[in-house]
């Protein structure tokens, strides 16, 4: 009889404790794997903005070419057509 508990209401507290301490594992993971997810977010990021850097010089280089094949002017005018 040493290991009962002495009330019914001292039972249900050791429940209830057993139970926040589950919960609050439970949160220290959602909050480790949250903080993963944010890492990867932000390397996408990171990667969106490179793409997108790239994307703006080679469309600086294409809008060169047109200028130097007098393409850009033409464009215009055919789509006027």
């Amino acid at each position: 009889m040493a290991g009962e508990p002495e009330s019914i209401a001292l039972s249900y507290a050791w429940r209830l404790d057993e139970k926040v301490d589950r919960i609050t594992e439970t949160v220290g993971e959602l909050k480790a794997r949250m903080v993963a997810v944010a890492e990867q977010l932000a390397g996408l990021g990171q990667e969106v903005a490179g793409v997108s850097r790239r994307i703006d010089g080679v469309e600086a280089r294409l809008v060169r070419i047109e200028e130097r094949l007098d393409l850009a002017e033409n464009a215009g005018v055919m789509g006027s057509e």
